[in-house]
């Protein structure tokens, strides 16, 4: 019934955090007993993460971040990043584009973006330590074009309220977050969309449809109508 699915959501988003970091934690090797019982103010421990592959299809859906160059050939090869040889973002582009990213893990949708665009600036938030750790372990981290962070949004009205300014985003992602989020904690994270977007910008996510078989729908391979 849709209560019970409304319930199942409340539950998943009021554990949502917890669960993330237990995810992070054993697929970093991470000792879960040892963490446990640690202080919480104590640094996590960098660990390289795979649970993910990056999401280079992102150059193809998410156009509206992407250079020229790319757009011709979103297919094409992008080296990773190498941060020692390559000069920050240019401002005065006009392929200059803040985004800021939802539920951001290790980086596997930021550092493909990046990659394709070096004039994208990306605010990269996770409720997981573990994984914003993992994020600014990477060799292709560069805080020139990135600012990793953690935060709940499930917790209050703003939760980026005093990270993310006003106005000051021109696009925010979200890759497999907002189908994970109860109603409540979507409507506040819808306000903070809101808030940070500049005039113009624009929401670019991807997500679960209703008829995937997360969500209770048709076997894998079915097309439903176009």
């Amino acid at each position: 019934s849709s209560s019970s699915a409304s319930d199942a959501a409340a539950a998943a988003t009021a554990d949502g955090a917890a669960s993330w970091e237990r995810f992070y934690c054993v697929h970093s090797g991470k000792d879960l007993s040892s963490s446990s019982s640690s202080s919480s103010s104590s640094a996590p421990r960098a660990a390289s993460v795979r649970a993910f592959k990056d999401r280079h299809y992102l150059r193809r859906e998410f156009a509206d971040l992407m250079p020229a160059s790319v757009l011709a050939d979103p297919s094409a090869w992008v080296p990773p990043l190498t941060p020692s040889s390559l000069p920050p973002p240019e401002t005065s582009s006009e392929d200059h584009k803040v985004i800021l990213e939802l539920g951001c893990g290790v980086g596997n949708s930021a550092f493909p973006l990046m990659r394709a665009n070096l004039n994208l600036f990306v605010h990269a938030c996770d409720c997981s330590p573990t994984a914003i750790a993992s994020l600014v372990a990477n060799p292709e981290y560069d805080a020139r074009r990135c600012h990793a962070f953690v935060a709940d949004l499930s917790e209050g009205d703003a939760p980026l309220r005093g990270v993310i300014g006003d106005a000051s985003v021109d696009a925010v992602t979200g890759v497999f977050f907002f189908s994970a989020l109860d109603a409540a904690t979507f409507r506040r994270v819808v306000g903070e969309c809101r808030r940070a977007l500049k005039p113009g910008g624009v929401v670019l996510f991807r997500d679960y449809s209703v008829d995937d078989v997360k969500n209770g729908g048709r076997a894998r391979g079915t097309r439903g109508k176009g």
